[in-house]
């Protein structure tokens, strides 16, 4: 029954102002209002220090942790770069823990969070920190971001390049991807359909499953040449033909998927004779078209500089160009180095602990050792290539 207001008991209300307006929210303001706030920031606490000793916290531990506090209390508003920022204190709070119980306690007490959400900021600032800059581009939700830090390198990669792509995946999308290794099926539906939509559709698969098919090729290029220019480290030449060789094919399959995916087929135009069809640059003063020029070098047997020259080639420009292409994962790829000094390292300690005399008998064999320290390592740096293109059904 509804509710009516006797007109005596309004006798001395406030009349409306004449202008009286309700406003209506924008679409920014109303998501403003549902933006996700965590617990920890919701309440303005960080002038209220917890009872740490009541807690039974360690002294030498609370400096850091009040330092926690207070720096998420200052973050305010949860958005993608925060979650990364949440992730870095808490994992030092958890860093600074005896074991997880206490660290559940820590995070419960201290910063309002379950275990289960400390847990999610951390994964996503361990696992996640390779593509931060691709996440902030695409200002991921948090809820998006805690799924991709439990999923395998290929998944969140294949993740990211579908959203590159155009794609807009919601969660449920995200978990269908992660569970079967596959688009959802709102996708598939539309790659099916024709018109402008469907072909649209069909681009964004192309180029989701294209530009990772790409970037990892590029990433195992980018690490044989680290392997490869090992001699150039210490100052000694790389040799031409063995180098060149095991680069050349891998290097012409990175050249021509990068023009299936930005180059554009066109009329050849005047000079050529009717019917003809060049598949070309969009632009030939960018750095994407300086790539191309450089594969298309990299990747020829009478374009490589002199056997002098090549290790400064390498470093100086394949490698840059390379590392700009791939991005985030030129430090992954970059790892190799680090790998093969420690694996160096290792295999130094073990012929020493063996009593090995390595100097014994050294003139005479100092060539031949170098010789088949050269050929171990462009061995390696075929190995690193290893590059098996997917089999797609055509």
């Amino acid at each position: 029954m509804a509710k009516h207001t006797p007109s005596t008991d309004l006798a001395d209300a406030m009349p409306l102002p004449a202008s009286f307006d309700i406003k209506v929210p924008t679409r920014r303001e109303r998501s403003a209002r549902v933006a996700i706030v965590p617990p920890s920031i919701a309440t303005p606490a960080a002038g209220e220090a917890p009872d740490y000793s009541g807690l039974g916290i360690p002294a030498e531990a609370v400096p850091a942790l009040e330092a926690a506090r207070v720096r998420l209390a200052a973050l305010g508003r949860l958005e993608t770069s925060h979650v990364y920022e949440y992730g870095a204190v808490i994992h030092d709070v958890r860093e600074a823990a005896p074991d997880q119980a206490t660290f559940a306690k820590w995070a419960k007490k201290i910063l309002n969070l379950s275990r289960r959400g400390a847990e999610n900021y951390v994964s996503v600032y361990r696992i996640l920190s390779p593509y931060r800059n691709r996440v902030e581009a695409l200002r991921l939700r948090p809820s998006t971001l805690y799924l991709m830090a439990s999923a395998q390198p290929e998944r969140i990669e294949n993740l990211l390049a579908q959203q590159e792509a155009g794609h807009k995946l919601a969660v449920k999308d995200v978990k269908a991807i992660l569970r079967e290794g596959n688009e959802p099926e709102t996708e598939k539906r539309a790659v099916s359909r024709g018109g402008v939509a469907g072909l649209r559709a069909q681009i964004a698969e192309k180029t989701s499953c294209g530009v990772a098919a790409m970037m990892d090729t590029a990433v195992d290029i980018l690490k044989a040449i680290h392997v490869a220019l090992e001699p150039h480290r210490q100052g000694k030449r790389v040799p031409k033909d063995a180098t060149m060789r095991p680069l050349i094919h891998p290097v012409r399959l990175l050249r021509e998927q990068l023009e299936s995916l930005i180059w554009l087929a066109q009329p050849a135009g005047q000079g050529f004779q009717d019917g003809v069809v060049h598949v070309m640059p969009l632009s030939r003063d960018d750095e994407w078209y300086r790539l191309w020029a450089m594969l298309q070098d990299l990747g020829g047997y009478e374009t490589w500089p002199q056997a002098a020259d090549i290790g400064t080639w390498l470093s100086d420009t394949v490698v840059p160009q390379l590392e700009w292409l791939v991005g985030d994962r030129a430090e992954k790829a970059a790892a190799v180095i680090d790998e093969m000094a420690k694996a160096a390292a290792a295999r130094d300690k073990a012929a020493k602990k063996s009593g090995a005399k390595a100097s014994a008998n050294k003139t005479g064999k100092g060539a031949k050792a170098t010789r088949r320290d050269s050929i171990e390592t462009l061995s390696a740096a075929v190995d690193a290539i290893a590059i098996r293109p997917p089999s797609t059904n055509v």
